[in-house]
């Protein structure tokens, strides 16, 4: 594996100047499953997959009709027993299925390798769509059979609907597109856009420029949220009785001591009947860490399987009006989510349209419960969006569009010249590249490219888009879903061929950026790459370019470009030692889509070329490559958990 190299990143806009954030919390994008098969054995998958297709097909009815009764048995559940218990009980098991600096530090040291189960995070919010989405809460509890139970449930219809997806697509039998299909399965499957350092990058950077927004109709800036969801984790973990869970709590501790130095004020508030003054101080202002709340003069832990407890470990205090009014605004109450279970099509369906994404809180009798601190997190984006939606107007204006600075677009255009900047530092970039071209009709008109790149023998068009794909979108597929990916990742692709033609059928393409002459000497050119960069994440729909192209969202002449997230481009940054590095996948990355390599993350792809894997990758037919990505999932994991820098104190 390459050494990272310390990308040093300065983002400008006139008079604002922010660094680079440190890396907290990432965690893995999505399951990964290490396989790079031999053509035998992939014939061999197909055929099994094939008949497992057949019998879906065959007996759809039968299948749907057990699905609805699953979808019945788990509302059951959720009606007849306490839903703070069950939640808390799935919580519980997905903190037993996420990795922490003391688990990993323990894998190292024993050098085991702990299986986690992948699907946790997922079940754990599909649970909350059904327990909000039910307004009765009866306080009868249930058994650590019940909860088992209601797991078992969940990931079976989670499953199912993964297969009923691919069985509904399967171009071996009949249907030709298998776009619906692998953005469903990308949308019931994959929790988060990137690694949680870059996207706390990119959110600070963006959101950031509407703080004025958020401080005049909140009350609070960007920063704020941010600080709050990412101390989640230390909220719940600090009550266990653990390692980490001591540390935590002590960490809490110190944080009150540092806003107390004397206990004046304590004391003068005390009753009288209380018999450590620090104690009763501390546990007034955290009181989920004293059991209930009601005793506060003994601090309470709990074990990891505990789910009797859950209504003090998912506890969330607010500490301020601040923090008052992010768990409000955040919050849902059960029943106020009813649109999951409407009598339809998809009731109770895992892709069905949800509240807990926006607001993954939970309010219940006065209380604020988080049962998943990675789903706020996971979510940053849409949640904090979610936010400037409240005013449409502003939303319109200064977040869509690129008439204002502050606005998406023109962040990705910035991004997107800052890492390639980094990327390739003997090329010039330019923003706004206007040229001139001549229409269907034969007429003159300017068009323009958002970033231009030269090199000494290279030359880079860049577009820019921040489009995302609604949940809605995601839902239905269709129609819909095709025509917004064409307007984006379609049309960015026509864009950068426009541009490319322009420099092949001119003597002299010259461009006009920023009030810039800039004139490209085809003489040293020897080769012009096209890239796309996407604030959302398309690897899953990309990977099948025969049916985008047959599907009219891309042509035969855009295959070659490369469509790429702003995360996915913030790791190849950091990853590629030097420009010849970069031009190297760029050209092998070309040669994959021709070989028709078969992967579903763009990651897997630079992970292969990391490892010296891809060029014998590319010269196979059909050749699937999954799961290489590990690499960087255990990367940005170790450097988040402190786990590199605790080891090597160890060994000095």
């Amino acid at each position: 594996m390459k050494e990272k190299s310390n990308r040093k990143n300065l983002y400008k806009l006139e008079d604002f100047t922010m660094g680079k954030k440190k890396r907290l919390q990432p965690r893995p994008k999505k399951k990964k499953v290490v396989f790079v098969s031999k053509q035998d054995k992939l014939n061999l998958m197909k055929k099994d997959l094939t008949l497992k297709i057949k019998y879906v097909l065959e007996h759809r009815k039968e299948i749907n009709e057990r699905i609805s009764n699953q979808i019945d048995i788990v509302i059951g559940i959720f009606e007849k027993y306490d839903k703070i218990l069950l939640l808390g009980g799935l919580g519980l098991k997905l903190i037993n299925n996420t990795p922490n600096m003391e688990s990993a530090f323990f894998d190292v040291l024993q050098d085991i390798s702990t299986h986690y189960d992948v699907d946790a995070e997922v079940i754990m919010e599909y649970a909350l769509s059904f327990a909000t989405a039910i307004n009765v809460n009866t306080k009868v509890i249930p058994a650590q059979s019940d909860i088992d139970k209601l797991y078992s449930l969940l990931k079976d219809l989670k499953h199912a609907y993964s297969f009923i997806e691919i069985c509904e697509n399967n171009p071996d039998l009949g249907d030709d597109s298998l776009i619906r299909m692998l953005d469903r399965i990308n949308y019931m499957d994959v929790r988060g856009e990137g690694y949680m350092q870059h996207i706390e990058e990119v959110y600070g950077e963006l959101f950031s420029l509407h703080d004025a927004f958020f401080l005049q109709k909140f009350g609070y800036d960007s920063k704020r949220i941010l600080d709050f969801l990412k101390n989640l984790d230390r909220k719940v973990y600090s009550k266990f009785g653990t390692v980490l869970g001591a540390s935590l709590a002590h960490e809490r501790w110190c944080e009150w001591n540092k806003n107390h130095p004397d206990l004046t004020d304590v004391i003068a508030s005390m009753e009288g009947n209380e018999s450590v003054p620090f104690i009763v101080g501390f546990l007034r202002e955290n009181p989920d860490l004293a059991g209930d709340g009601e005793d506060l003069n003994h601090l309470t832990t709990y074990q990891v399987d505990d789910y009797l407890s859950s209504y003090s470990i998912f506890w969330i205090v607010p500490h301020d009006e601040i923090e008052e009014k992010i768990l409000d605004s955040l919050s849902l109450e059960f029943g106020e989510n009813n649109c999951f279970l409407v009598d339809n099509a998809f009731k109770g369906h895992i892709a069905n349209v949800t509240k807990v994404s926006e607001k993954p809180f939970v309010k219940y009798e006065g209380r604020y419960f988080c049962f998943s601190p990675i789903l706020p997190y996971r979510n940053l984006f849409k949640i904090v969006e979610n936010l400037v939606k409240s005013d449409n107007k502003y939303y319109k204006n200064h977040f869509l569009g690129n008439e204002y600075p502050e606005c998406r677009d023109n962040y990705m255009e910035r991004k997107a010249k800052e890492l390639l900047e980094f990327i390739l530092p003997k090329a010039t970039f330019y923003s706004s590249a206007k040229y001139k071209v001549i229409d269907d009709d034969g007429n003159q008109k300017e068009a323009e490219l958002d970033v231009l790149g030269i090199a000494s023998d290279s030359v880079f068009v860049i577009e820019a888009k921040a489009h995302k794909l609604s949940d809605s979108d995601k839902r239905a597929g269709g129609k819909g879903l095709k025509d917004k990916l064409k307007d984006s990742i379609g049309y960015a692709s026509y864009q950068c061929l426009r541009a490319k033609k322009y420099i092949e059928d001119n003597e002299k393409p010259t461009f006009s950026c920023c009030g810039q002459s800039v004139l490209v000497d085809k003489s040293q050119i020897k080769h012009i790459y096209k890239i796309a960069t996407t604030f959302e994440h398309f690897s899953a729909i990309i990977c099948d370019m025969k049916n985008l192209i047959k599907e009219g969202i891309m042509q035969d002449d855009y295959k070659d470009t490369w469509i790429v997230s702003v995360f996915d481009l913030m790791v190849v940054a950091e990853f590629c030692q030097n420009g010849k590095d970069f031009t190297d996948y760029l050209n092998l990355r070309k040669k994959a889509i021709d070989a028709d390599v078969l992967f579903c993350d763009e990651l897997d792809l630079f992970a292969a070329f990391c490892q010296g894997k891809l060029e014998d990758i590319v010269s196979q037919s059909y050749m699937p490559v999954f799961g290489l990505s590990k690499m960087f999932d255990d990367e940005y994991n170790s450097e988040m958990l402190g786990l590199n820098s605790l080891l090597n104190d160890l060994e000095t």
